[in-house]
């Protein structure tokens, strides 16, 4: 059972069902502000943050979080991403990335750090981009595409520098 570890761990705990997974918890798809709201109040009740990944993406806020200003914006929506991000394992990868950003200390950051929703929306632009450089995409090729669009942008400042 997965509950007990929500209550522990819960404000450190990102879900990132897609709009089926959400459905088998109990959510519905954001479709009106009303929906929203049940949306919301279902991740409260998880006592966790929750991506629900879809054409159009939403991010529930866990209850407790404020931003560094003390404002709670519990709901952000995402823009839809590129559709070749539709295929098995593109989930996965966002998680890692999502992961990798959320596994740093404030203090290992030369920059100041930023809003979990803010990062979500960085992951998937960077994930969009990678899955451009294919045609078909599969989970093992965003890997060499992530590398690839990081790659691109670290010349860019590079030369613009």
């Amino acid at each position: 059972d997965w509950r007990p570890l929500l209550q522990k761990y819960g404000q450190r705990i990102l879900l990132t069902p897609h709009s089926g997974e959400w459905s088998r918890l109990g959510g519905g798809a954001p479709n009106s502000v009303r929906e929203l709201q049940r949306n919301y109040e279902l991740a409260c009740q998880l006592g966790c943050h929750v991506l629900v990944k879809d054409s159009i993406s939403v991010y529930f806020q866990g209850c407790e979080s404020r931003t560094d200003d003390g404002v709670h914006v519990p709901v952000a929506v995402m823009g839809a991403p590129n559709a070749r991000l539709a295929v098995a394992g593109s989930g996965d990868c966002l998680c890692g990335i999502l992961l990798a950003l959320l596994a740093r200390r404030p203090d290992e950051t030369t920059e100041q750090s930023i809003s979990i929703a803010r990062g979500i929306e960085l992951a998937i632009e960077l994930q969009s981009r990678a899955a451009l450089r294919y045609t078909h995409p599969t989970a093992a090729d965003f890997p060499d595409g992530i590398r690839g669009v990081l790659a691109g942008v670290l010349e860019h400042r590079s030369r613009n520098a």
